[in-house]
């Protein structure tokens, strides 16, 4: 498994919904999203079309897209609709 960071709101212009201190690994594939997602930890994904992360929380998964635009938030019901959309910013 990649390296393990911890997020904080202080190492990003936009303003994030991910929980601070949330433990999260940079992922570049869908399957590595999934894994971090079962994990408990968060994915961040980058690619030229943006960044993103990825969580679990309170029975919900979100994915914050953020980069040079207002960050774009969306909530998911399942792990995979959350994975299939995060993916899509993965290199």
């Amino acid at each position: 498994m990649k390296a393990r960071q911890r997020y904080s709101q202080s190492g990003y212009a936009q303003k994030l919904r991910v929980p601070e201190g949330i433990e999260f690994v940079r992922a570049d594939t869908a399957e590595e999203i999934r894994r971090a997602l079962d994990d408990g930890l968060a994915a961040f994904v980058e690619s030229c079309n943006g960044r993103a992360f990825a969580w679990e929380a309170d029975g919900a998964y979100h994915v914050d897209h953020f980069f040079f635009g207002p960050a774009e938030m969306r909530d998911f019901a399942t792990k995979e609709e959350a994975v299939d959309y995060a993916s899509d910013f993965c290199e």
